[in-house]
Order: structure tokens, then sequence, then C-alpha cells
């Protein structure tokens, strides 16, 4: 699952589709007890580095907290990341790209 996210912000709004992914998720872990979920952020290449890896982590963290308050997933099933700029999906050459790369991945671990 791929949440994207606007220029410097960390904070989101799931669509329908989001929505029944993360509750299939949900359902996944309560069932399977010892599947755990990555969380890893990501930026564009524009700005500072170190900004970009911290707001990375932020992005992360922010999914994190919404996953474990709406729904009610255990800190403790999250490995959470921030990789700033360095794992790009697409180029940073375009606004495209960049919009692209400004994400955060959840994946079952």
């Amino acid at each position: 699952l791929t949440v994207y996210f606007g220029t410097n912000q960390n904070s989101i709004s799931l669509t329908a589709a989001q929505r029944k992914d993360i509750s299939d998720l949900i359902y996944y872990l309560d069932n399977v007890k010892a599947a755990k979920l990555g969380v890893s952020g990501h930026t564009d290449n524009v700005g500072n580095r170190a900004y970009n890896v911290n707001l990375s982590k932020e992005r992360a963290t922010f999914v994190q907290d919404y996953l474990s308050k709406n729904g009610r997933i255990s800190m403790k099933k999250m490995n959470v990341n921030g990789f700033g700029p360095d794992k790009p999906i697409a180029p940073n050459t375009t606004n495209e790209g960049k919009a692209k790369n400004r994400r955060v991945e959840i994946t079952l671990q």
C-alpha cells in the first residue's frame, strides 16, 4: 500500500480504496500473529537531504500513528524507517516524478 504526500506535508487523506486496503491489513495482522508491517517514508530530492530524511521519518511515523489509532494495530507490529530521497521510484526531474517519490510504503514483513 502506498500513500502519497504533498510537498512539505506530513498528513494525508485516504481514499476509499486505501481504507479498504488498510482494513484488509488489519484483518491479516489480527489473524497472523507473527506478521508485521514495514512503514517506510520517502521524499523527493528537493531541498536539504537532512531535512528530507527527517520529513520522511515524520511521514512514516504519522502513518504508524494513524494505523495504531484508527486501525488498532500495535506499535510493536510496525517497523518504521525514513529514507529521505535515497530510494526514488521515479525521476526527480519532473513534478510528476517528484510527486511519486513523496510517499510512505506500507508492506507486510
